[in-house]
């Protein structure tokens, strides 16, 4: 089986179990718990989306950092990129009366970071930071409660766990933490939780 980089980093020592990053990958299924906010909600476009969405990462983020393979990989990139667009695109659908048009935004842009995943992966992260900032503007404007501000601020703690991973600014094995990837997974999941 190939293995394949991160396309953010993490400090996790690997394992010589099946699972490599036992710590990154069973932390994936923190995500799951958005399924109970979506399935609670009308089975509308944008709620079904989420769900397939939502399953689609908690599977590819599991099995990438159990495995690290490369079509997994892909998977967990489109996922996880495209869900950064869908909780500012959520927003934008549940405060407009036409619909419409932030459902076929949630298909440009899938098709979009398919293409750039597939064709010009080193335009990813790019993308990734551009669909922060799009989903956080939008949702720091429409947030109206110390739920959805607790959410925005557990976002805001995940990312900065991630980067501190990747970019070594922390020594998470020191502190016994294991990785900042793995907590940017359990701490993102009750984010997005928070904001739905």
């Amino acid at each position: 089986m190939e293995v394949h980089e991160s396309l953010f980093g993490s400090q996790e020592q690997k394992s010589k179990n099946w699972c490599m990053y036992p710590f990154n990958s069973y932390s994936s299924f923190f995500y799951l718990i958005i399924l109970k906010k979506l399935y609670k909600k009308d089975l509308s476009f944008i709620n079904i989306y989420g769900i397939i969405i939502t399953i689609s990462l908690t599977v590819s983020s599991f099995l990438w950092w159990g495995r690290k393979n490369k079509n997994i990989h892909l998977v967990d990139i489109n996922s996880y990129s495209i869900l950064i667009f869908y909780l500012g695109i959520y927003y934008l659908y549940n405060k407009s009366d036409n619909k419409y048009i932030y459902e076929n935004l949630l298909i440009i842009i899938t098709i979009l970071v398919i293409f750039i995943t597939i064709v010009k992966k080193n335009n990813i992260k790019l993308l990734n930071y551009i669909g922060v900032a799009f989903s956080f503007i939008i949702l720091i404007y429409y947030s109206d409660s110390l739920i959805q501000y607790l959410g925005i601020f557990l976002l805001l703690l995940s990312i900065k766990l991630k980067l501190f991973d990747t970019y070594n600014i922390i020594d998470f094995n020191k502190y016994n933490l294991i990785s900042g990837t793995g907590w940017f997974h359990i701490f993102s999941a009750l984010g997005i939780y928070c904001l739905l």
